[in-house]
């Protein structure tokens, strides 16, 4: 793998774990 390629799988990570976070929070605020 490229380091292009490691760099794109990392900031992907990144955005899933932010989205995931952001999720329960809004899931939080509205119950």
């Amino acid at each position: 793998m490229t380091e292009l390629e490691m760099h794109l799988l990392n900031a992907l990570e990144q955005l899933q774990q932010d989205y995931t976070q952001r999720l329960k929070d809004w899931e939080s605020a509205f119950t």
